[in-house]
């Protein structure tokens, strides 16, 4: 398959990030930057934006992840950016973005969607994962929410810069697939379902680990529980957390966690942490997964606990020694 023939053809793993077929058309019109440049030097079916005080350039230029041309977008200031044409959202779907970049200096790069109403008014963005310092090209993927600007109609992709330096982008795509079975609305996780992120790391998660602890924690393509990826946790600790960014939390009302796990040697288990403004309370009771083949647990958030915390947020942790997976984290409001 051609690099340029991607535009037209079905959303293959020959986009290098896909372990199987997404029976969805790829909506980037030139997404390798093969295809013609217009006047101004910006490759055709894109547009480059940037912020009115900033001195940023975009060039169509040799070096892409593959042998051929890629997106420099360069200079200073607060952000720059080139998007693909506006598509025609469905509501009924989730668009999934990505491309692929690489970063040198201050700035970071990410890639985001851009949503438009029916008259083409700008409504706003949803981002990825914001790269830094990455020499090496690495994927970065965008998932649309379900509450994500309803009134938008249309969508493109972009990748961006934010601040200074040089970023390289190639190899976009945008598809509208079905949802997955906990993308719907009533998740206020925003990457509960761990497809998000970039390079080897989820979007909207952090990590902790106690002093000593010898463990990787990434994203993983084996076996999730659905759609392409999951967390995945291996080695030796006494605690290794995957936290996802906290949520408002109104003690009036139940709260119910849950997510997947397989278990492949030490303990795994999902537990709520608790916030005040931002400073980290403490933890409610956890729950244990148990089991090697996908298995889900759900708890209820004990509204008694720390009676001052104002956020909460759902986080797996693992101890002991070996390795599990976790996949398709929800909290809802029952």
């Amino acid at each position: 398959m051609s690099r340029t023939s991607v535009v037209t053809t079905l959303f293959l793993s020959a986009l290098s990030f896909l372990p199987h077929t997404y029976a969805a058309a790829n909506l980037v019109g030139n997404a390798g930057f093969e295809g013609a440049v217009a006047e101004g030097g910006m490759a055709e079916g894109w547009y480059f934006f940037k912020e009115a005080e900033s001195a940023y350039t975009a060039t169509i230029v040799d070096g892409g992840r593959k042998p051929g041309k890629c997106l420099k977008i360069s200079g200073d200031g607060e952000w720059a950016g080139a998007a693909c044409a506006r598509r025609p959202r469905d509501r009924t779907k989730r668009c999934m973005g990505a491309g692929w970049l690489r970063v040198k200096g201050e700035g970071t790069a990410t890639v985001k969607f851009d949503y438009f109403d029916a008259e083409g008014a700008f409504l706003g963005s949803t981002f990825s994962s914001h790269v830094r310092d990455a020499r090496d090209w690495q994927i970065c993927i965008v998932v649309s929410g379900a509450a994500d600007y309803p009134a938008a109609t249309q969508v493109s992709v972009a990748a961006v810069l934010n601040g200074s330096g040089t970023a390289w982008f190639d190899d976009f795509a945008l598809i509208q697939r079905d949802p997955l079975a906990n993308e719907g609305a009533t998740n206020l996780l925003v990457n509960g379902s761990i497809e998000a992120g970039a390079g080897s790391k989820p979007a909207e998660f952090f990590t902790s680990t106690n002093d000593g602890a010898d463990v990787t924690m990434a994203w993983s393509r084996t076996k999730p529980h659905s759609g392409l990826r999951c967390l995945h946790i291996k080695g030796q600790a006494d605690y290794a957390v995957f936290a996802h960014k906290n949520v408002a939390f109104d003690r009036g009302k139940t709260y119910v966690a849950s997510g997947w796990a397989r278990i492949g040697g030490g303990r795994a288990a999902l537990k709520i942490d608790f916030f005040k403004d931002g400073q980290w309370l403490g933890e409610g009771d956890p729950v244990v997964f148990e089991g090697e083949q996908w298995g889900r647990q759900e708890l209820t958030v004990d509204p008694t606990k720390y009676p001052e915390a104002n956020r909460i947020g759902v986080g797996v942790v693992f101890n002991g020694d070996g390795e599990a997976w976790f996949d398709d984290l929800m909290l809802e409001v029952k």
